[in-house]
């Protein structure tokens, strides 16, 4: 969504990572989702959203399992008056 109101930027672009992972192809864990990996950069710094976001996704193989993760990126922003 465009952002068409005064903000400030809190710093530099924020990176966030979530993996989950398979061992002999049972899931162990998920990676957290965007919307709540938003969240928790966004609150983290004191902001109200999170502008040029971008993200990636990796998925890799090993011997006994695997691992899929999920990076986020972007710039927490506080709206001004």
């Amino acid at each position: 969504m465009p952002v068409t109101a005064k903000y400030v930027e809190l710093g530099p672009f924020e990176v966030s990572e979530s993996c989950g992972y398979l061992f002999l192809f049972l899931p162990v864990g998920s990676p957290d989702h965007i919307a709540d990996m938003i969240d928790t950069m966004v609150k983290g710094r004191g902001g109200d959203a999170l502008i040029d976001v971008t993200s990636s996704s990796s998925t890799s193989y090993y011997l006994l399992g695997g691992s899929n993760c999920v990076q986020l990126r972007g710039k927490v922003v506080k709206f001004s008056k």
